[in-house]
């Protein structure tokens, strides 16, 4: 998801988890194993539901590698994760390991640690197997206990004056109704009330049939091949195939695919334009033809940017001294390479002391740059004009590089970010984002000296990458009647699990589930490209429609982070866009008809909720060429505020990454690499998409919704500015 504007938030409830209970069966033999899960609510703590974590099985994918494991501070941590189910002939097998883990949690015991805990399992004809084996483990006052132990040995946890709070099972053997064994390596279970209350499962296995880890919600539900193969003919029968399991093994996929194609900085990648954003097309596109839809892979060319490695900033004189990444300055994006230093000169028009209201118009005019001497770094206050004309101007003026930094009036004081050059035409000069008070230091040393310093910035910049929607279109339903499901499938700073994995994860589920359903209107599944860095993919597509063809799509319903751990979840109303005026006049009424199935769903379930803008959303293109839409999202980056947190749960401050923090995140933070496939929660994944399920089938039978009614697309089509809002947000 894009830069966005932000509303109110509903909230879905948690549900304790019994995660030591028997897999779901299914009819021929199988193996699965995951790492680790947590669902546990510690006393005065919102509840906590992470994982199942590195899940595997023997229907894909076969390994499951989480190279920096999931932590919970209080509750459980790990470092490495690595589970594996096989298929052989006449048998399978199934193993978890978990490395470095610790159960802070159990802190009053002492420390609760173990060097590896690993668990196996071996099914034949003739008989099934298990074990665990314990590394270097010690258990608070026992010590350091046997790598062996018994089948399910327990020992009970106590503390003074208050006694036994829980239990801790050690390779804890269960034997399923379908016939398959479950070994959990570690099992802790607080009942409550004192501490907490929940359960912890480190390294786990099953072997034999049916051996797929399922929540206790999806005991009741049909088997995943019943669901897919079968006609889902009523909202109900797809809401409730819409399961933890499958769509958190399209998360798994997506993080495999990023871990396998690094981008040019060498971190796992699926950022739009590189080699992982093809592969997830590429996996997006193969389950959609092997389910019977029709798959078509549409190109287009986007200004692509990345970075080749961190970049640095700092004084070298008078006062030697190194500027923070995300603290003190940003690099721009689609700024320029350099490794520069050089004296820093500041422009005309600077505005020291900062006035109450913006007014500088520092760099604005090439005026600004009269008398600057070729080779320093220029020093330029935001503000009046973008920050694509104040570094054209610079480079122009023989500048090395470029300081912009924050205006300093209130609102317009810290680090800058999500400030776009120009892509198309970027500067070959690197520049520079900084707060005010880095750029108010340097501008006050400039008029007593030359203060030198060290930029160092390396990008790959490319006007004209080529790029990818897919879109796949049901062979049900009326074809002059389309209601598109589109999520974007592109990732920005990494591997974009949560951002937007997460949303492409939800639609791709629908449509697996959906390919045996005739449905009233005809079904079109849209993964879009270039979301993050300007709605590109969407804008595109939208906007290289012809006017029979934009006609025909009655509705749009969009999905775009569906997983958020800390999570706020929003329908997405075009009402509530700045921009709403000027969309064609059908656009917000007509919309009403998603937004009121969204309120169906939740006031159905007593589940409570609220509402946000699409802006940001690839919905905002189908806006300006008069297709109606709505959209779910559950949050991201920072801050969640206090009546949130009392309202729906979980903590102030960030959405996702760091958690309880103020940090702004992982999702739209570049070079900490963080929105991974342990930035996001199942249990949060399987509610949203059960939300967005059920709006979509009643879309895709809705008879009433009226045809686009917005012929020709030339009076509507949204300037360049607006259609790419995060390069509107750079003055």
């Amino acid at each position: 998801m894009s830069a966005r504007r932000r509303g109110q938030i509903w909230m879905l409830p948690v549900v304790l988890v019994c995660i030591g209970s028997a897999p779901a069966s299914a009819s021929e033999p199988s193996a699965s194993a995951f790492g680790a899960q947590v669902a546990m609510t510690l006393v005065g703590q919102p509840p906590s539901n992470v994982g199942p974590l590195a899940s595997s099985n023997t229907a894909g994918p076969n390994s499951a590698t989480v190279p920096s494991a999931t932590t919970v501070p209080e509750i459980l941590t790990a470092s490495t994760l690595v589970t594996i189910a096989d298929l052989n002939a006449g048998s399978n097998t199934a193993s978890a390991s978990s490395t470095n883990v610790t159960l802070p949690v159990l802190s009053m015991l002492g420390p609760v640690t173990a060097l590896n805990i690993q668990a196996s399992c071996s099914a034949t004809a003739g008989a099934i197997t298990g074990s665990a084996t314990f590394t270097n483990f010690t258990l608070g006052p026992l010590g350091v206990i046997g790598e062996h132990q018994p089948i399910n040995t327990t020992a009970p946890i106590s503390i003074a004056v208050v006694g036994q709070i829980g239990t801790l099972t050690l390779n804890e053997q269960i034997s399923n109704p379908d016939g398959s064994l479950t070994v959990n390596a570690l099992h802790l279970h607080l009942p409550g009330p004192y501490t907490g209350q929940g359960d912890v499962v480190v390294s786990s296995v099953t072997c034999g049939a049916g051996a797929i880890f399922l929540d206790s919600f999806e005991k009741t539900t049909p088997a995943n091949a019943v669901c897919e193969a079968r006609a889902n003919n009523s909202a109900g029968k797809l809401v409730e195939c819409m399961r933890n399991y499958p769509l958190w093994q399209h998360l798994v996929a997506f993080q495999q695919i990023a871990d396998a194609n690094p981008g040019p900085d060498g971190h796992p990648s699926r950022t739009l334009g590189e080699p992982g954003y093809l592969a997830s097309v590429n996996y997006v596109a193969a389950l959609m033809t092997a389910a019977g839809y029709n798959v078509t892979v549409q190109q287009y060319t986007f200004p692509y940017a990345n970075f080749t490695a961190t970049p640095s900033f700092g004084e070298v004189s008078p006062t030697a001294s190194s500027y923070a990444l995300k603290t003190d300055w940003n690099p721009a994006t689609y700024s320029g390479s350099g490794d520069v230093t050089a004296t820093v000169q500041p422009v005309g028009g600077i505005v020291i002391p900062a006035s109450p209201d913006p007014s500088s118009s520092s760099g604005c005019s090439p005026g600004d740059f009269a008398g600057f001497t070729p080779g320093n770094i220029a020093l330029i206050q935001r503000g009046t004009c973008t920050a694509t004309a104040k570094v054209a101007n610079a480079q122009a003026a023989g500048a090395a590089g470029v300081i912009m930094f924050n205006e300093g009036n209130p609102g317009r004081t810290g680090t800058q970010e999500w400030v776009y050059l120009d892509g198309y035409n970027p500067p070959s000069i690197p520049v520079a984002l900084s707060s005010y008070a880095v750029g108010a230091a340097l501008y006050s040393q400039a008029q007593s000296g030359n203060p030198v310093v060290h930029l160092a910035i390396s990008t790959v910049l490319d006007p004209a990458r080529t790029d990818y929607n897919v879109i796949a279109d049901s062979p049900f339903g009326d074809p002059n009647r389309i209601v598109v499901l589109d999520a974007h499938l592109d990732a920005i700073y990494g591997a974009g699990i949560l951002d937007n994995a997460s949303g492409s994860a939800t639609i791709l589920e629908v449509g697996l589930k959906m390919a045996h359903t005739p449905t009233t209107n005809r079904l079109r599944y849209v993964w879009f490209g270039g979301e993050e860095l300007g709605i590109y993919g969407s804008a595109y597509y939208t906007q290289a429609l012809s006017a029979a063809d934009a006609q025909k799509i009655v509705f749009d319903l969009d999905s775009d982070v569906t997983a958020t751990p800390n999570f706020d979840t929003l329908i997405a109303d075009p009402a509530n866009s700045p921009y709403a005026p000027d969309f064609p006049p059908n656009v917000v009424p007509g919309s009403q008809v998603g937004n009121n199935y969204f309120e169906e769903y939740f006031l159905a379930n007593a589940l409570p909720y609220a509402w946000s803008s699409n802006d940001g959303t690839d919905s905002w293109s189908f806006s300006w060429i008069g297709v109606p839409n709505s959209g779910i999202l559950t949050g991201q980056d920072c801050c969640k505020a206090q009546w949130e947190a009392d309202y729906f749960g979980g903590y102030t401050g960030n959405y996702e990454g760091h958690i309880p923090s103020f940090d702004g995140g992982f999702v739209d933070r570049a070079f900490l690499w963080g929105d991974n496939i342990d930035n996001n929660n199942v249990d949060v994944l399987e509610s949203t998409s059960k939300a967005y399920a059920y709006v979509a089938w009643k879309l895709a039978n809705d008879a009433t919704l009226a045809a686009n009614p917005t012929p020709p697309l030339g009076p509507y089509r949204a300037p360049k500015a607006q259609r790419l809002p995060r390069q509107a947000t750079d003055r």
